[in-house]
C-alpha cells in the first residue's frame, strides 16, 4: 500500500503538467493504480438517443425507401477512443460500425479464404467486414457498453495491478453480441442461381442492354437475424448508345426464396427519353422489383440464371410503350417494377456511380449534401399493363 500512496503522489503530480488527452490518460492510471486495476477507471459512456429522420421530401423517395431505405449516419467517438458509425432508417431498424471503414475487399469465404480479424481499438477483436444490425434500434447501449467493456477488460490486463486483480476478481472477459452481417466477396466466373430448363431469352440490341460486369466481383451480405442473403454485382450496358454502369442486387429470404431484385444505373444525362433537358446532369436509376408470387419467384430464378447471368434490354427498365404480351420479363417489369430516377448536377459520373454502388451493396443510401438534387422523377407500374407513365416531380430536389 505504501507504494501504491507514493505512485499516486507522483502521478497528481504529473497532472499539473498534463492537459486534455494527457490528463485523462494520467488520470486514468492513478484510478487504476488506485482501484489495484478492479475499476474500470472510465468517463461515462454517452447515451444513445434514438433519432429518426424526417419525413420523406417527397412521396416519390417515400417509395424508394421501401427498396432502399434512407438513413442517417452519425459516429460518436466513445471514451476508449473508438468511434461508432450508426445508419438509422425511419424504420428505427439501425446497423452499427466499430471503427473506420474497412478499405480493403471482403474475403472469398465460398472460396476457402479466411476472415481476418481488425482491432479498432486496444483490446478490441472483430470480425473484419462485419457490423451489427439492431432491429428498432433495440441494444445499441447494450453494444456500446460491450464494445467498451471489452477495451477495458485489456487496459486492466496490462496494468502493472493485474495478476493481483485476477487472483481477487477473476474473470473470463466481458460478452461482445457476435456481429450480425457479414460480408464476403463472389468471383462471376458461373451464373448465380442456376436452375432447370431454358431461361426467357433477352432481347438483343446494341444500343440499349444491359449485362453482368464480370471483370468486377460481387458482394454476398449475410444476416443472421431472419437468415437473409442478398447479393450485389455490378453491371455494365448502353442506354441509347451512351455507356452506362450499375449494380444489380438480389435478396432471399431464410428458405433461400428469392424476395426482391433491385437494380441501379448511372449515366450521363438523361435515362428515360422523354425526360426534360437538363445540363451537365447525371442521372441515377433505381428500378424495384418485389417478387409477390411463386410465378414472379420463378420467372425471376430463370432471368437471373441465363449462360451470362443477369441481362436485358434497358428498354424494358426505361421504356414507357405497353410490352408484348408474349414477354413474360418485358410484362413483369411493367406492372411491378417501381422506377425511380435522381437527377443530380455538380457530381460527376464516375463519384455518382462510386456511391450508388456502394449504398446498393450496403442496402441503405443517405442524403448527398455535396451536390445538388435537382428533380426526381417516377415510372409506377402498371399492374393493367398499358403503358407506363412518367412523372417529373422538381419540387422533391433543392438547390
Amino acid at each position: 500500500m505504501i507504494v501504491v500512496g507514493l505512485a499516486a503522489i507522483a502521478i497528481a503530480g504529473l497532472m499539473s503538467f498534463a492537459f486534455g488527452p494527457r490528463q485523462a490518460a494520467v488520470s486514468r492510471a492513478a484510478c487504476l493504480i488506485g482501484s489495484l486495476g478492479l475499476a474500470t477507471c472510465r468517463d461515462e459512456l454517452p447515451v444513445f438517443e434514438p433519432v429518426r429522420l424526417g419525413e420523406p421530401r417527397c412521396r416519390f423517395l417515400a417509395d424508394l425507401d421501401a427498396a432502399l431505405p434512407e438513413v442517417r449516419t452519425e459516429t460518436v467517438t466513445l471514451p476508449s477512443g473508438l468511434t461508432l458509425t450508426t445508419s438509422r432508417a425511419r424504420s428505427g431498424d439501425t446497423v452499427v460500425q466499430a471503427g473506420p471503414p474497412t478499405t480493403t475487399d471482403p474475403p472469398a469465404v465460398l472460396e476457402a479464404e479466411v476472415r481476418r480479424s481488425r482491432y479498432p481499438a486496444p483490446g478490441l477483436e472483430v470480425p473484419a467486414h462485419t457490423e451489427w444490425l439492431l432491429p428498432a434500434g433495440r441494444d445499441l447501449q447494450q453494444l456500446a457498453t460491450a464494445l467498451e467493456d471489452r477495451h477495458d477488460q485489456e487496459v486492466r490486463s496490462r496494468s502493472a495491478m493485474a495478476l493481483f486483480a485476477r487472483l481477487v476478481h477473476p474473470v473470463g472477459g466481458p460478452a461482445l453480441p457476435p456481429p450480425t452481417v457479414r460480408y464476403s466477396r463472389l468471383t462471376l466466373t458461373t451464373a448465380p442461381f442456376p436452375v432447370g430448363g431454358e431461361p426467357p431469352e433477352a432481347p438483343v440490341n446494341k444500343a440499349d442492354w444491359l449485362r453482368l460486369d464480370r471483370s468486377r466481383p460481387a458482394t454476398a451480405a449475410f444476416r443472421t437475424a431472419g437468415q437473409q442473403l442478398s447479393v450485389t454485382a455490378p453491371i455494365t450496358g448502353s442506354v441509347s448508345g451512351r455507356p452506362v454502369a450499375g449494380a444489380v442486387s438480389w435478396s432471399r429470404d431464410e428458405a433461400a426464396r428469392l424476395t426482391s431484385v433491385l437494380i441501379m444505373v448511372v449515366a450521363d444525362g438523361s435515362l428515360i427519353t422523354d425526360s426534360s433537358a437538363l445540363p451537365k446532369s447525371i442521372s441515377v436509376g433505381y428500378v424495384g422489383l418485389p417478387i409477390q408470387t411463386e410465378d414472379e419467384r420463378e420467372l425471376a430464378e430463370q432471368w437471373l440464371s441465363g449462360p451470362a447471368g443477369f441481362g436485358l434490354s434497358t428498354r424494358e427498365l426505361f421504356g414507357l410503350a405497353a410490352p408484348d404480351a408474349e414477354d413474360r420479363l418485358a410484362s413483369w417489369i411493367n406492372r411491378a417494377a417501381t422506377v425511380t430516377v435522381l437527377r443530380y448536377q455538380g457530381v460527376a459520373a464516375a463519384t455518382a456511380l462510386g456511391r450508388a454502388s456502394e449504398e446498393v451493396r450496403l442496402l441503405r443510401r443517405t442524403e448527398w449534401a455535396d451536390t445538388r438534387l435537382v428533380t426526381v422523377q417516377q415510372v409506377a407500374p402498371r399492374p393493367d399493363g398499358t403503358a407506363r407513365v412518367l412523372v417529373d416531380d422538381p419540387e422533391c430536389g433543392w438547390t
